[in-house]
């Protein structure tokens, strides 16, 4: 939302109109994007495709594949271990637990689109912390949407219906003038002090005031500063629970000998007849009683749902062939030719969002830990992301290491240490030296020996 100024006076006037339309379609779309992720009572999202009657006979069919898809595309933390940081000692410190949000934020980067990460220092575990915001407002000064100046967000809601007292937090920086603000301000419009003055404490190195958030989003922005999401993976779940749900249907109406249907008979629809294994059905003569089987294939069904969910996947390039289940396994190199889409995927999400972030949030966290608990980090930070791997053979694997090794690019010890992660210096040089006592007993055994009297051993002995 554009905003004309930061003044305290503006922000009031734009936050009352804004709250009540505050439960955009935008929010509520999260809302459900979030029920999948979690899977949590997805059902109600497919319940108005089916009649009263249709769901008496069946439970709805619903399954997750949403999260599956977020982990399957979130590239670059899912090993977030192979992640090198190089900063301030002491910033490594209090960073512990970073790489685990950092995989949620990525999923859910995804998923929505668009993410806030808050940074916050804990004094009681006297850690730097991290809240993933998936609702908020963005609001930006003069049309330039490319960073958000303020940030309105709830930290008390109740889905899609009010409370009596909704409270949402707000964030300013300060500009031409202007201090930064932070308070929070219910559904009514009232504000409420945090500190005083309503001040934004936090300020970057150069003394500028910052929001304590880091922005995401999935892909480049183009026109908004909300870009697209994953609503295809969304329907394509709807699509599958609804498929599953008819099969299910399809599966019951087969097994019970199909529809029934009944000629020549008035029935009253108070007093249905009544069919079962344990009941006698006496008609009037001139009455006809059959059962027809479903038209549908259920092979046809299924065929068609296995279809769907491949085309989505491809279209997240992701390899997804049902195929493929029981197949022996394959070569690394042939995954990575399988895979090329996702490397370079991987590859430009690095680029677009991930180095970007990683030093963004830098700056944030080295703010907030400035002024929350008076700490100083340096201002040296480079982020190494590896490149994507994938699963060799044993012998492939010890040719690449000795390929390295005859390169000069690893040594012999590192080599150990590839295979025994935890051995220390001392257990190091003492495999080492077993290594060469072995092959120097092993190259004596196999030397060839000189016959007695030789003219080498007359010269020696001479």
């Amino acid at each position: 939302m554009i905003i004309p100024d930061l003044s305290l006076q503006t922000i009031q006037t734009t936050l009352k109109k804004e709250l009540n339309r505050i439960e955009s379609e935008r929010w509520k779309e999260i809302e459900m994007f979030l029920d999948y992720y979690e899977n949590i009572e997805t059902e109600k999202y497919i319940r108005p495709f089916f009649d009263s009657e249709t769901l008496s006979s069946i439970p709805l069919f619903t399954q997750s594949i949403v999260r599956r898809f977020c982990k399957a595309s979130s590239l670059v933390y899912g090993k977030s271990d192979d992640i090198e940081r190089h900063a301030d000692e002491k910033y490594l410190e209090l960073t512990k637990g970073l790489n685990h949000k950092c995989r949620q934020l990525e999923e859910l980067n995804f998923l929505l689109g668009n993410m806030a990460f808050r940074t916050r220092y804990n004094p009681r575990k006297e850690k730097l912390q991290w809240d993933l915001v998936p609702f908020f407002h963005a609001y930006f000064v003069d049309g330039m949407q490319d960073e958000p100046k303020a940030i309105m967000y709830p930290i008390q809601r109740s889905g899609y219906g009010k409370l009596e007292k909704e409270l949402y937090a707000f964030w300013s920086v300060g500009e031409d003038g202007e201090q930064g603000y932070h308070f929070l301000i219910d559904s009514n419009g009232k504000i409420y002090s945090i500190n005083e003055g309503n001040i934004n404490p936090y300020k970057n190195s150069a003394g500028e005031s910052i929001l304590p958030f880091t922005f995401t989003r999935r892909q480049p922005r183009v026109r908004d500063f909300f870009g697209g999401n994953a609503s295809d993976i969304i329907q394509a779940s709807q699509q599958l629970d609804l498929a599953m749900t008819e099969l299910a249907l399809a599966v019951r109406m087969g097994a019970t000998g199909g529809v029934k249907w009944i000629s020549g008979l008035d029935v009253n629809p108070s007093e249905p007849i009544k069919i079962g294994v344990d009941k006698v059905l006496v008609l009037p003569s001139d009455t006809q009683f059959n059962m027809t089987a479903p038209s549908g294939g259920l092979k046809e069904i299924i065929d068609t749902t296995k279809f769907f969910i491949e085309s989505v996947a491809s279209n997240n390039h992701l390899n997804i062939s049902f195929a493929d289940v029981g197949n022996s396994a394959i070569s690394g190199e042939a995954l990575k030719i399988l895979n090329i889409e996702s490397i370079e995927q991987r590859e430009a999400s690095v680029e677009d969002t991930w180095r970007s972030f990683e030093q963004e949030r830098f700056d944030v966290d080295r703010a907030v830990l400035m002024q929350d608990a008076n700490i100083k980090i340096a201002e040296d930070y480079y982020v190494d992301f590896p490149e994507m791997s994938f699963p060799i053979s044993e012998l492939d694997e010890l040719q690449v290491l000795e390929k390295k090794k005859s390169m000069g690019i690893i040594t012999q010890k590192e080599i150990l240490l590839h295979y025994n992660p935890d051995m220390d210096e001392a257990e190091l040089d003492s495999k080492l030296g077993e290594i060469k006592e072995e092959r120097s007993q092993e190259a004596t055994a196999t030397a060839p020996q000189q016959p007695q009297g030789s003219l080498v051993e007359r010269l020696i002995n001479a």
